[in-house]
């Protein structure tokens, strides 16, 4: 008759089965650990954008609405000239700053910067624009417009400056969508191979040709790789490319 194992439960292993035990434990322990930080190497860097929750920014400049909101920043101080605006959650300012075209105000919000581009997050008050008087600043100068046809992806600026990390690619997509649908305006962001995490890339907001917003003319082409045709405008604020056609890559 074949010998037979008995295990109770009160009295020590065997010590060939605790050794077992013992290798096989490690082994997973090490096997997941090494899983772990093979897809942590892989993930793309989320970037270096700054999101200022915990100090409000307060900024003085003319506030244009046409295609988006944005702040003309006054004066000659360092930083950014233009700052897009956006509301609280995935919604966009155009309703709360409408009231103040092409006034002089002063705007109170979280910013969200990475590099020299930066959007300023409203932070629901009713303080967070206060009128100075009539507008000073004129619209950044910005040469004339070039011909060009890019490649990159559409995300909204909000996220892809610092809400969230990371703010680009499939993860974000459904999140990119809701805020672009909600009136955020889309970004067409260019980067070259090999670029430094540090680096945003080149940053152009969307317009329709007729210089309107673009909504819908990206609406299904978020979050992935396009091709878009239309005239560019680079100046001291945000880079600006009215679209011609916005096609999948």
């Amino acid at each position: 008759m074949a010998e037979r194992t008995l295990y109770v439960g009160y009295l020590p292993a065997p010590r060939r089965h605790a050794r077992a035990a013992m290798l096989l434990v490690l082994t997973g322990v090490l096997g997941l650990g090494l899983i772990a930080g093979a897809l942590a190497i892989s993930q793309a860097d989320p970037g270096r954008g700054v999101w200022k929750t915990d100090q409000l920014s307060e900024l003085t400049g003319t506030l244009r609405i046409d295609p988006y909101p944005r702040l003309v920043i006054d004066g000659p101080d360092a930083g950014p000239r233009e700052v897009l605006l956006v509301d609280q959650g995935k919604i966009g300012a155009d309703d709360r700053a409408r009231p103040f075209a092409g006034k002089s105000v002063k705007v109170t919000g979280a910013m969200i910067q990475w590099g020299d581009r930066a959007v300023i997050e409203l932070t629901g008050a009713s303080t967070d624009f206060e009128e100075i008087g009539a507008g000073v600043a004129a619209a950044p100068a910005a040469p004339a417009p070039e011909r060009v046809t890019l490649e990159g992806e559409i995300v909204d600026p909000k996220c892809y400056l610092g809400v969230m990390n990371p703010g680009r690619g499939k993860p974000h997509l459904a999140c990119a969508e809701l805020c672009i649908k909600g009136g955020i305006p889309p970004v067409l962001v260019v980067r070259a191979p090999g670029a430094a995490p540090t680096d945003p890339g080149d940053c152009y907001v969307l317009t329709t040709a007729e210089g309107g917003p673009a909504r819908e003319l990206v609406r299904g082409r978020v979050g992935m790789r396009v091709r878009v045709s239309g005239a560019a405008s680079k100046g001291p604020g945000w880079w600006t490319l009215a679209a011609d056609s916005v096609e999948p890559r």
